[in-house]
């Protein structure tokens, strides 16, 4: 993927991994798991896989670019425990559930 793709980050831990992008070039990232993946005892779970884009330039609406059970968020997503989004509202219900979480945890302890 790295000599293959032009992207402007991928990270990988395990058998998860995040790609940011093109929307070309995340598209040929998705081919070469799909291709070369099985090979190496990987096997692309399109149902997990999210795409997200804070400004869209129409590109994912592109028919053929990414497969359509691809999930595609409209407000944000979270990786990695953080907010990924431009909208004030996400953010915030997603640190008010982390927060709610951890009193609940909090709560069980001696």
């Amino acid at each position: 993927i790295k000599d293959s793709c032009k992207l402007l980050l991928h990270a990988w831990y395990l058998d998860d991994g995040t790609v940011i992008g093109d929307s070309e070039e995340v598209a040929r990232v998705l081919d070469i798991i799909k291709v070369s993946g099985p090979g190496l005892g990987l096997e692309l779970n399109i149902k997990k896989t999210k795409i997200f884009w804070p400004s869209c330039n129409g590109m994912k609406l592109h028919k053929g670019l990414f497969p359509v059970d691809i999930r595609r968020p409209s407000s944000g997503l979270k990786l990695l425990g953080g907010a990924i989004s431009r909208d004030a509202d996400f953010i915030s219900g997603l640190a008010i559930r982390t927060a709610a979480n951890v009193v609940d945890l909090m709560g069980l302890l001696p």
